[in-house]
Parts: structure tokens; sequence; C-alpha cells
């Protein structure tokens, strides 16, 4: 995987105003992928104004940084920033996890959301941070942040 500006993902890095569909990705964003970068996502890194739908990753995605700044590792999506993003349809399995230094945020589908972000249709399951994604905590886990509109989130143990 290659780095751009700190932003690591299985499908693509960064894109504004882009549509998303129907992709997969079972590579491992780990430790030691792309140099620790702080910001990885199972298929994005960083979305302005887009949409994922029906995609796939089972992969494990670790984030880290050597200096004070905050990490974020989503399932789906690492960071959702400058309104307008949807998540829908997509499904990740794996082991979400950060680096304990700066300000780490993590979740089994968007490690940071905005207000009007959009997750529907989404299920995931595995860890998120160390912890065992269960039917208990599976909308608590989704959105690291615990920013946008969250519905139909439910547990999956990775079977297609």
């Amino acid at each position: 995987f290659k780095v751009y500006r700190g932003i690591a993902a299985g499908v693509v890095g960064f894109a504004r105003n882009a549509e998303i569909v129907s992709c997969s990705n079972s590579g491992t964003l780990s430790q030691n992928a792309s140099s620790n970068s702080p910001h990885k996502g199972g298929i994005a890194g960083w979305l302005m104004n887009s949409e994922v739908k029906n995609c796939v990753a089972k992969c494990d995605v670790y984030a880290a940084t050597s200096g004070g700044n905050g990490q974020q590792a989503g399932g789906i999506l690492s960071i959702a920033r400058g309104g307008g993003v949807k998540i829908t349809g997509c499904s990740y399995y794996g082991n979400v996890t950060v680096q304990n230094s700066g300000t780490p945020l993590y979740g089994g589908v968007v490690a940071v959301a905005e207000a009007d972000t959009v997750i529907d249709d989404c299920k995931f399951g595995g860890q998120v941070n160390g912890v065992e994604v269960s039917t208990n905590n599976v909308e608590s886990l989704a959105v690291g942040n615990g920013l946008g509109t969250i519905s139909n989130i439910t547990l999956w143990n990775g079977t297609l």
C-alpha cells in the first residue's frame, strides 16, 4: 500500500464527489504496512461528499504514528469530512486497532464521521481496539466519534 499524506486504505486513499461501489479488500493494513500511517480504512481513507455502497472488507486495520497526533482506523472508512458522506450496504470483518497515543478514534464501520454522515444497512464483526464485537455493542462500536445517522447495523461473522 502507498501512503499519501498519512492516509492508507484498501481501495481508495482520498476521494471527493465519488461513488465507490461493489468493491472488496482482503489485504491487511497491518502495523508494518504504509509506514504506520495514522489514518487507515479497510475500503477508503478520507472521503468528502462521496458514497461507499455494497463493499466488503475482510482485513485487519491498524493505525499508528510515531508522533503525538491522533490515529483513526475504520473497518470501511477512516475519515468523513466536508459533508455528504454515505456508507450503505457495506460489510467489514477483522480487527480494527489503533496505537494508544494522541487521540485515537476507531470504529467497525467509520472512525471519524460528521453529523450529516449516513451509515445504513451495514454489518461488521471481529474486534474493535481489543473489544469483541457482539449484538450488545455492535451499534456503539460502529462509529468512533459517535456522529452521523446510524441505522440497521448488525453483527457479521465474516461469512459471505
